[in-house]
């Protein structure tokens, strides 16, 4: 996949993130957004931040619950490191379903 391309899917990504975090976390969580970087301060404690990281073309989580993780965009469309998925991720350690 060309970088431009790439950096597109990268983008739509965080704004389907922050869109979908929005929605399901509602009174849960302060959410704040800037177009690379989509950051949540939940109320019952901790913080996660969702980065854009165009150098290395992944989205990159920092998760109050099960820490740092790297995901990079696989041929099936689904954002994936080698243990796990941004889906995945998203569901267990904040309860926003991305895949339903």
């Amino acid at each position: 996949m060309d970088k431009k391309t790439l950096l597109t899917a990268m983008k739509q990504t965080m704004d389907d993130l922050f869109s979908r975090c929005d929605d399901v976390l509602g009174e849960k969580a302060d959410l704040s957004y800037d177009g690379s970087v989509l950051s949540l301060v939940f109320d019952a404690g901790g913080t996660a931040v969702l980065n854009l990281h165009q150098a290395s073309g992944q989205i990159w989580v920092s998760s109050p619950v099960s820490g740092a993780h790297h995901f990079s965009l696989h041929d099936d469309g689904t954002w994936a490191s080698p243990t796990t998925t941004l889906a995945q991720v998203m569901e267990k350690d904040f309860g926003v379903v991305l895949n339903d």
